[in-house]
Parts: C-alpha cells; structure tokens; sequence
C-alpha cells in the first residue's frame, strides 16, 4: 500500500468513527434538552421576566430542581438494583444473609436508609 491509499483509508476510518459518536451522542443531547424545556415549562423564566425572581435566584433555583431530578433518578436507580437482588433472592441465589448484605451495600452507596 502507498501512502496516499493508507492516507485515504485512515480518512474514511476518521469518517466513520465520527459518524458513529455523532449518532449516539444526539440522544444525548436531546434528553439535555428535554431537561432544560421541563424547567421552561415550569414557568421559572417567566418569574424571572416579570420581576418576581432575580437572575441570581432564577439560577439558584433551576439548580435546585436540577438536583431535585438527579436526586430522583438516583432513587430510581436504587429502586431498579433492589428489585433485582429481591429476585435473584426468591430464586435462592442468595441466602438471606447475603440478600441482606449486599441490600446493606446498595443502601450505602445510594444513600438511602
């Protein structure tokens, strides 16, 4: 192979893989959006338009609902695990006390008591 033909592969190659990241990054950085419509949605911008929230406060608070959400799909995630480990259990994969040791784990690391 010349060099020109090994320049014109790596070309395509670069083609490809970029393709590739594009396509799924997109949904990606459509749920982004989706998350920032919800908060418009909210009516938050229009407090800030009118006067009854600062800029400072506007930004405050749509961080607080953005950690609100994080927060939720966390639980959800731990919700989804638990289900999981409640099942492997009832086909006695687990004995109880490893059932609930591994719970013990899962409680720690999602933070919930």
């Amino acid at each position: 192979m010349s060099t020109g033909e090994l320049l014109f592969l790596g070309f395509i190659l670069f083609i490809i893989i970029f393709s590739a990241v594009r396509l799924a990054i997109g949904p990606l950085i459509t749920a982004a959006e989706v998350d920032e419509k919800t908060i418009d949605e909210s009516g938050l911008t229009n407090l800030s338009n009118i006067g009854v929230l600062s800029k400072k406060e506007l930004n405050e608070v749509i961080q607080i609902f953005y950690n609100k959400g994080y927060e939720n799909r966390e639980y959800e995630t731990y919700l989804k695990y638990a289900k999981v480990l409640n099942e492997l259990k009832e086909t006695n994969y687990f004995t109880e006390e490893a059932f609930n040791e591994k719970m013990e784990k899962l409680k720690n690391y999602y933070g919930v008591k």
